[in-house]
This record gives C-alpha cells, sequence and structure tokens, in this order.
C-alpha cells in the first residue's frame, strides 16, 4: 500500500503477487486482488487485469460502478469492441435513470459505439437520454453533432439544422465548429436535393 500510495506502482505490484502466493485464502485476499487490478490497468497490463476487473464488475457493491467503467476502458485498448459493448450495456441497464459520472461517461461511449456500427436508431435514443440526463457534460457538444448527423439520415433536416446552430452558438471546440459548419451546409445541400427531386415528380405526375 505505501509504494502504491507513493506511486511505485511497479514496485507494489511485486508485493501483491507475493501477498497472494503466500495468502490467497487470507481475510485480506480480495482487497489485495483488489489493488492488484488496479496496478494491471495503471501500468497497462490489460490482458491481465481484465480477470480482476471481471470479478469486481461482478459483486455488488459501491465500486461495481467503477470497475465496469475500467473493465470497458480495458477492452476498448484492446480493441474487444463485443466485450466493451457488453460492459457498457451492463453499466446503463443495471442503473436507469440514475445519474452519476460513470454513467455520463458510458451513455456517451455506447452511443458513439453503436452510431460507429451503423446502429443509429439506438444510438439515437442513448443520445437523447444523454443530452436530457447532462445537459452540461463537456460531452454535451459533441453529442449533439452525431446526434445531428443520424438526424440528418433517419428523421428530420430541421432538428438537425437546429442542432447544429446550437453547437455553432454555444461552442468553442475549433474542430467541433469547423465540422459542424460542414455539416450545416451538407444538410442544406441534402435537403435542396430532395426539394428537387420531390418537385420533379411532381411536375412528372401532373404532366399531360
Amino acid at each position: 500500500q505505501i509504494d502504491y500510495d507513493s506511486g511505485n506502482f511497479s514496485q507494489a505490484l511485486q508485493w501483491s503477487a507475493r501477498y497472494l502466493e503466500r495468502f490467497g485464502q487470507g481475510t485480506d485476499a480480495r482487497s489485495m486482488r483488489e489493488l492488484r487490478g488496479e496496478l494491471l490497468y495503471l501500468l497497462r497490463h490489460y490482458e491481465e487485469a481484465i480477470e480482476y476487473f471481471e470479478e469486481m464488475a461482478g459483486r455488488e457493491g459501491e465500486k461495481r460502478l467503477s470497475a465496469q467503467i475500467k473493465l470497458a476502458d480495458i477492452y476498448r485498448n484492446l480493441d474487444r469492441r463485443n466485450d466493451e459493448a457488453r460492459v457498457l450495456d451492463s453499466i446503463i441497464s443495471a442503473s436507469p435513470g440514475q445519474r452519476s459520472p460513470i454513467m455520463e461517461q458510458a451513455l456517451f461511449l455506447r452511443a458513439t459505439q453503436l452510431k460507429e456500427s451503423g446502429e443509429l436508431q439506438r444510438a439515437m435514443t442513448l443520445y437523447r437520454e444523454f443530452l436530457e440526463s447532462y445537459p452540461d457534460s463537456h460531452h454535451t457538444d459533441w453529442a449533439m453533432y452525431h446526434l445531428a448527423q443520424i438526424t440528418m439520415e433517419v428523421s428530420s433536416h430541421q432538428e438537425a439544422l437546429t442542432l447544429v446552430h446550437d453547437i455553432l452558438s454555444r461552442s468553442t471546440d475549433t474542430i467541433l465548429l469547423s465540422a459542424a459548419t460542414s455539416l450545416a451546409n451538407e444538410i442544406d445541400l441534402d435537403r435542396d436535393i430532395q426539394d428537387f427531386h420531390l418537385r420533379r415528380t411532381r411536375f412528372s405526375e401532373g404532366a399531360p
């Protein structure tokens, strides 16, 4: 614990291994396994850390959500997207309506993952839930941008434009502002093309 508190994680990891070898069934073994998992995570030994975080994530208690979000991060770093999705879904479904920094992160990450995999309807639902629950999050503007992209594709050009204009009026992120400006132009162009095709169809149907 002294090595851990002083930031000497490698030394602390060695001590945790020795302790568990000698006292693996002792009264403090559980807390030592939790510490060892945390050390492996901090040292980015992700494959080894999985066993300990899966164990912590499976237990009820105040440490569960923290263990789950770190486990999701482990799987993301290992590019194990299905396992990451499983853990994020577990966080979201286990605490519906609960507000917390961990739930905030889980909602945004899972919505973005769903958008990237083309599951737009569910991504849209989670982005809406995120924006309703966390309007002042540092992820809010990007969530609005992603939602605008989705609504342009599946539902409403007007809603997409409203979201983009909100971003342009509130964001100070230069990268996001540039992306939002391009998206606004894309939405306008797409809407003009649709209007053109609609007018042409109506003209053709009314032609003698």
